[in-house]
């Protein structure tokens, strides 16, 4: 029996995904700017800053704002993503109050809910729960949830006249 040794340069196959993280890093970091704008702008418009607003203008705007958020929220993952890739991860677990980052995961898909026609409550235990978590990780799970919970239901049906 004989064995042959094959061997392969994969330099330039290391520097092709070096430059692909590069990359998604940088365009991750210019959607952020815009997308930054647009949802503070868009809270001091739901907040009544500059004036009040018609029913209809709210909530065209919180969809506007909503879908917003969800964007970051993608960027970020993809941040993330890149970030993985090169070892750069980081992960910095203190504790966290679990009702309060349900609550603001709740509170932050209520427009893509409601557009949807779907109720969703959140009740706290009567004690406060706590862990022992990275809150920015643990808010990116429990949002992935949640949105793909409100994006996989289907709409009410239609009340029976």
């Amino acid at each position: 029996t004989c064995a042959l040794p094959i061997f392969r340069d994969v330099t330039q196959e290391r520097e092709l995904e070096r430059m692909k993280d590069q990359f998604v890093s940088m365009v991750s970091h210019e959607l952020r700017t815009p997308l930054t704008s647009m949802i503070g702008y868009s809270e001091l418009l739901l907040e009544g800053v500059p004036g009040p607003l018609t029913e209809n203008q709210q909530r065209y705007l919180q969809v506007v704002h909503g879908s917003a958020l969800r964007q970051l929220t993608l960027v970020n993952d993809l941040l993330d993503l890149s970030r993985l890739s090169e070892g750069r991860l980081a992960v910095t677990p203190a504790t966290v109050s679990v009702g309060a980052t349900v609550n603001a995961v709740v509170a932050a898909l209520q427009p893509q809910s409601d557009a949807k026609g779907l109720t969703v409550q959140f009740t706290p235990p009567p004690e406060p729960v706590t862990a022992w978590a990275d809150e920015t990780r643990l808010t990116q799970v429990l949002t992935n949830l949640l949105s793909n919970a409100i994006k996989y239901t289907p709409p009410p049906a239609a009340a029976c006249a």
